[in-house]
């Protein structure tokens, strides 16, 4: 029996002005050029008993209490509840915060925070309003070219990140991948595209500095948009990716401007690939289903400050000097613990969106994808909350950079990972 599934989409440019200071860093950095607009992307899904908006923003995270408030004005203008809202920032480090700052120090635009709030509610809406009926199609392929574990070994077996540019003689990259890709296409009753969610496992934080763009999936989408029309919207969903990024420290070409193209136009390569192969289920019926997970913080300890080679010899950016500031702030405070809350929309029986607030590390997204009851198990990282990074306790004991507690960016217990990988699999299989 074929279940009617009906979807309304929308596209609103959130481009931050020339002057703002871009998120994502530990350096005070403001935008001189804007390279592409950045967008908020609206689907809203519906199958005659559950409405779900599902918003893809082109910006580098969005905390929890941000989340709440836009999910509130939907439901007050929409109708749609505030528990059937998922928001995905794209992770592109070309953009500026939206509410978050570093030990209170670096500056947040308030105004165009209201703003990006204001334009959501209205994207809904306008999606809302143009619910047509859809067909969807589902698949996965693979693209290990682009994603690499970014943190290497040392011959002393130390960290070391492989963004830095020098001491990495001898470093070997022997950390776990995820290439899957996942995707969703929307097509209307004539055949057309109307949307597609595609979720990777990989950074999208190739443009750098002083730039404001939409980054690798910015140019993902637009070479979609050139093939299937412009009017379609693409929803970026990042995988797992803590620990992942897109360089491959041995051959990279830093300083190449092109990178992030080359990259997003890989991955538009891959979709299309696909499209020819998805499937198209007959059961397409909606459910929702959330949990909350209390977590505690993670005490400062000697690991935090420890000046090493993580970051080579000739790191630019005040890594340490923050860590050590930080500790002197918040090293005497009794550590508090925060509640989060994971999302599972369910399409079918065979499909299911799961909800992470973190930056998890990729080893925790693969446990519960490969533990998942679901043929396609999305996991969208970062999504309704900013939980930090979330490593093993494997990448504890060993070093790096994320391990290092900083309040926003790295602050949870050690088994944080353990808590939500636990809480997920729950979630997926309907015992939360």
């Amino acid at each position: 029996m074929v279940s009617a599934l009906y979807a309304g989409t929308a596209r609103v440019i959130i481009t931050p002005p020339l002057g703002c200071r871009l998120d994502g860093s530990y350096s005070l950095d403001f935008a001189e050029h804007i390279l592409d607009d950045l967008f908020a992307n609206v689907v809203v899904l519906d199958d005659g008993c559950v409405e779900v908006v599902l918003i893809a923003a082109d910006v580098t995270s969005i905390p929890g209490p941000t989340v709440k408030e836009i999910a509130e004005r939907i439901e007050q203008t929409c109708g749609i509840s505030k528990h059937h809202v998922i928001i995905t920032p794209s992770h592109t480090h070309s953009s500026t915060s939206m509410g978050t700052t570093l030990l209170g120090k670096l500056p947040v635009h308030w105004d165009y925070v209201e703003s990006v709030k204001l334009k959501m509610v209205e994207a809904v809406d306008a999606a809302r309003r143009a619910k047509q009926p859809v067909r969807l199609g589902v698949g996965r392929s693979s693209n290990p070219n682009h994603v690499f574990n970014r943190r290497l070994t040392a011959p002393d077996g130390s960290i070391r990140m492989n963004w830095v540019k020098d001491d990495l003689d001898g470093c070997v990259s022997e950390g776990i991948v995820d290439p899957e890709m996942l995707v969703i296409k929307l097509v209307d009753e004539n055949g057309r595209a109307v949307a597609f969610l595609v979720n990777y496992a990989m950074h999208n934080n190739a443009v750098g500095r002083p730039n404001i763009s939409a980054d690798i999936s910015g140019h993902m989408t637009k070479v979609l948009q050139s093939v299937y029309g412009e009017s379609i919207v693409v929803l970026f969903l990042p995988g797992a990716c803590g620990d992942i990024n897109f360089i491959d420290f041995r051959t990279y070409e830093w300083g190449n401007p092109e990178n992030y193209k080359k990259i997003g136009l890989g991955l538009a390569g891959t979709i299309m690939e696909l499209d020819p192969v998805l499937y198209y289920p007959e059961e397409l019926g909606l459910s929702m289903t959330y949990t909350a997970v209390n977590i505690a913080e993670r005490l400062y300890t000697d690991r935090d400050t420890k000046e090493d080679a993580t970051f080579g010899t000739a790191a630019t950016e005040p890594f340490f000097a923050y860590y050590k500031e930080a500790r002197a702030m918040h090293g005497h405070e009794e550590p508090g613990s925060h509640e989060f809350t994971i999302y599972c929309l369910t399409i079918g029986s065979r499909i299911a969106l799961l909800t992470n607030p973190a930056e998890l590390f990729v080893e925790l997204g693969l446990e519960i994808k490969q533990a998942s009851p679901y043929d396609y198990t999305f996991l969208a990282t970062l999504t309704n909350g900013l939980a930090g990074y979330v490593p093993t306790r494997e990448a504890f004991a060993r070093g790096g950079y994320e391990i290092r507690k900083m309040p926003v960016f790295s602050y949870l217990e050690l088994d944080a990972g353990e808590r939500f990988v636990q809480a997920s699999l729950a979630l997926l299989q309907g015992k939360a």
